[in-house]
């Protein structure tokens, strides 16, 4: 999929342009664009329970699924547009840790050989 259709706020994409201008020369990050190519598909679903909560799930290319969730305080403040925007963004701040841990580990690889 690697949709770069907006399914968030723009938080990632902020989070991700502040991380890149910290970045120094010659080292390795996880970027939004890349995870994002990673994406196979996003489902929401509204709780069953609760029809105020929004789940978003996000499949990555390689069968890994991350789930986030959104709900307001007060039901009456629901919007689903805006639901599904907060429960994408909870779901895809999953990842960034995920794609670290693979940095992490080409980099112990690439030292150890």
């Amino acid at each position: 999929m690697g949709s770069t259709e907006d399914h968030g706020t723009g938080s990632v994409q902020k989070t991700d342009g502040e991380a890149q201008a910290v970045q120094q020369p010659g080292t390795n990050r996880a970027s939004a664009e890349y995870i994002i190519s990673r994406i196979a598909n996003i489902q929401y679903h509204q709780s069953p329970v609760l029809s105020h909560k929004t789940f978003c799930e996000i499949l990555l290319d390689n069968g890994f699924c991350v789930t986030g969730e959104s709900a307001p305080a007060d039901p009456a403040n629901f919007n689903e547009a805006f639901g599904r925007k907060l429960a994408y963004d909870n779901a895809f701040r999953h990842l960034w840790p995920l794609f670290g841990f693979l940095i992490c580990e080409d980099r112990y690889h690439d030292n150890a050989a």
